[in-house]
């Protein structure tokens, strides 16, 4: 039936009373209206049509006759109560019969006289049985009847203020939607962790801006966006969801504005956010939300100043949390040890936690002063263990004083412990760490030397100390028990601090061993190293070509034997390496070496060129390790790619069909020199031949990933990434855009 018949037929006046309650459910307002002024309506479905359409009842031909026929009925007083035709005396008259419906429909009202509506307010009739529970809105007595008068159009402020302490929470929703709130009720409801209470503030279009930048800091999506299209919206809370949306645009001069915010989750946002500065990180290392000065600890910009005063709080709110709570302070305590920024300070107020993994972290930490450490080792108040002073031990900061103590408390363990496994061990582990600190003194050396006889790893650890001094050398060679170990001589003729008298006589010393340490020394004279030079043993040899300090024209002596794979091997592990050397080496077409010369330090950018068109996936990762790439090697790595690709001559991982080269695809686009044109090229996916062969594009997601997070991306490619189909890529690229802009 079409609309027009519905609504030529309730206001028929011969439409049958059945037909009439059919169409009081029409989903058209104006059909359900004209059943509601139809005098064939039955009095039940005018009840119901009463609150929605009030005054089209009393208007009704059949509500004069029934109100002239029983004036004292339900239905007339509550077609009266809801009527705004309703005269303001019918209305105060009708306030003071005890029923909801009837006192719910006069508090709505909006002829009903303010006089009624606060004798409502503060003495409403008795409607409900008190010999039984009452079960209102939420419970709470009256609450439904009071969120009517909350309603009211003309409530005035006075009355709002009362029903804003109401216990019922849809008593202050009311309020808050009222346009006669005043600001500081709706700037205390703002405070409330109740997102329903947050959406009626937002429905309420007279909402001042100050209450809607209190709100922005929001963390539900859907209130900042509520706000955005609010009337009253300022700029200043539109900077703010922007910044909660993580959006490039935030501008930096906010961030000490927001940074006062009153919601948690705003300042959070500042603290870790990448731009802001020291002085704003000072003043939130004082928050009060556990979760803001965790942000500040871990920020790169941190000032001293503020993570002296995350320690502090740390080490606070560890003493009050219980222990099943504690973990995360600790972690926080740890990773603040690691920071490079660390000064004795901090370090002295995490050790009052008294927590030994923070300790251990301190103790190892390589930032602290010897001053420091040297405090902490004297205490004698707490973690006194073997196992604690050989991490002590460790620390290259620790001072000889420091050593000395420790060496000390070390060899005086008590007896009782020694036969312990896990004490023993830390004994042993302390004087290996003091045998081979860069600041043992010479005293404390000859004291380690008297084991070494027993201890062959303690020998091995101090003659590899690169501070034991030439006279303590010659005096460890001339011991007879240390000679005697295995492995001791070598070590002394290796050492560069060993006298060249010393060395010499090592140039004719029986044992190859011996030699080969010789071979290896980087302090060795010349005239030494040219006579090893001939020496018959290969692996002499080897050693020799392999050390740093051979000259060049040593070096040079043995491109003739190029052919010979030890020299080949010793050749190109040397850092000092000519490049002409490793261009011959190149063109031996002996593959098996294409990976050391892409990473050694002299290989000219000719042979890293040459080497990028190499067709070994292996190859191209060792290149992608080095740090003076230039544009036209990318480009020819990225080509090589493409072009094995197209030729279908893709290298696979193991035994699976996923390309190889994946991971230099994700290195070539991360890298800051990639040219612009490899890039727009790998962000549309191509080529399209490797993308079918990636696996569900599960390499291309990742390489999408990269081109967003590389700082020399244009914008233009951000924004287009801004649009793909994966989260991660979008954010990565929204936050590239943020940083550039």
């Amino acid at each position: 039936m079409s609309r027009a018949s519905r609504l030529a037929l309730a206001v028929a006046d011969h439409t049958a009373p059945d037909l009439l309650k059919q169409l009081a459910t029409d989903e058209d307002a104006e059909v359900r209206r004209a059943v509601a002024s139809n005098p064939n309506t039955p009095q039940d479905v005018l009840l119901k049509l009463g609150k929605e359409f009030p005054d089209a009842i009393v208007t009704n031909p059949i509500f004069n006759i029934l109100l002239l026929e029983n004036p004292e009925s339900l239905f007339v007083r509550l077609s009266l109560a809801r009527s705004s035709s309703s005269p303001s005396e019918t209305l105060a008259n009708l306030s003071a019969l005890p029923d909801e419906d009837i006192l719910c429909a006069i508090a709505e009202n909006p002829n009903t006289p303010v006089a009624t509506l606060e004798q409502l307010v503060q003495n409403p009739p008795q409607i409900y049985d008190y010999d039984h529970d009452y079960d209102g809105l939420d419970g709470s007595e009256f609450g439904r009847l009071l969120t009517s008068v909350a309603k009211n159009p003309n409530t005035p402020a006075s009355l709002l203020i009362q029903l804003a302490n109401h216990s019922s929470h849809f008593v202050r929703y009311a309020v808050a939607e009222h346009p006669h709130t005043p600001a500081n009720i709706l700037d205390r409801f703002a405070d409330f962790r109740d997102m329903e209470m947050h959406r009626a503030i937002l429905r309420n279009s007279s909402t001042p801006a100050t209450v809607l930048e209190k709100l922005a800091g929001e963390e539900v999506k859907e209130i900042r966006d509520r706000i955005k299209a609010h009337p009253n919206v300022s700029e200043m809370a539109i900077a703010l969801v922007d910044f909660m949306d993580e959006k490039p645009e935030t501008p930096l001069h906010l961030l000490p504005t927001f940074a006062t915010h009153s919601r948690p989750a705003v300042r959070r946002l500042v603290a870790d956010y990448p731009h802001t500065p020291p002085s704003v990180l000072d003043r939130l290392s004082l928050d009060m939300d556990d979760g803001v000065r965790h942000k500040v600890g871990e920020h790169p910009n941190a000032s001293a100043t503020a993570l002296e005063h995350v320690a502090e709080w740390l080490v606070v709110r560890h003493q009050q949390s219980p222990p099943s709570n504690r973990q995360s302070y600790e972690h926080s305590a740890i990773a603040l040890v690691k920071r490079s920024n660390i000064t004795s300070k901090i370090l002295e107020t995490l050790l009052k936690m008294g927590v030994i993994k923070v300790a251990v972290a301190i103790a190892a930490c390589k930032a602290a002063p010897p001053e420091t450490l040297l405090k902490f080792i004297e205490s004698e108040e707490q973690f006194q263990e073997p196992s604690f002073w050989s991490i002590l031990a460790g620390n290259p900061n620790t001072p000889v004083e420091g050593l000395e103590i420790l060496f000390s408390r070390i060899e005086q363990a008590t007896s009782d412990l020694i036969g312990s496994y896990r004490i023993s061990n830390s004994r042993a582990s302390g004087r290996y760490n003091i045998a081979s600190h860069p600041n043992v003194s010479v005293q404390l050396l000859k004291k380690l030397a008297s084991r070494c006889p027993q201890d062959p790893n303690l020998c091995s650890l101090m003659l590899k100390n690169p501070n034991l001094s030439g006279e303590l050398l010659r005096w460890l060679a001339s011991h007879p028990d240390i000679r005697e170990t295995y492995n001791a001589e070598p070590l002394i003729a290796e050492h560069p601090n060993t006298p060249i008298d010393l060395l010499l006589r090592f140039v004719v010393h029986p044992s190859p061993y011996v030699r080969q340490g010789l071979a290896s020394n980087t302090n060795a004279p010349a005239v030494i190293l040219e006579t090893l030079a001939d020496d018959e043993d290969e692996f002499v040899r080897a050693k020799l070509l392999a050390n740093p300090s051979v000259p060049g024209y040593i070096l040079e002596r043995f491109a003739r034997n190029i052919q010979d794979e030890r020299i080949c091997e010793s050749l190109i592990n040397n850092p000092k390496t000519p490049a002409k050397l490793l261009e011959v080496l190149l063109d031996t077409s002996n593959r098996k070496w294409y990976q050391k010369i892409a990473t050694h330090p002299n290989t000219s950018l000719d042979c890293i060129i040459k080497l990028a068109t190499d067709r070994d996936y292996l190859v191209w990762q060792d290149i992608l390790q080095r740090n003076d790439l230039t544009e036209t090697v990318l480009e020819t790595l990225a080509i090589t790619i493409f072009t094995q690709a197209e030729n279908q001559k893709l290298q696979y991982v193991g035994d699976t069909r996923i390309p190889a080269c994946g991971n230099s695809l994700i290195d070539i686009a991360k890298h800051p020199k990639t040219p612009v044109h490899i890039l727009e090229k790998l962000a549309m996916n191509q080529p399209k031949t490797l993308y079918k062969k990636c696996n569900g594009a599960a390499i291309f997601l990742a390489i999408r990933k990269a081109i967003a997070s590389n700082i020399s991306t244009p914008i233009a490619i951000l924004e287009q990434l801004t649009k793909d189909d994966q989260e991660d890529v979008r954010a990565a690229a929204r936050k590239m855009l943020k940083e550039k802009l």
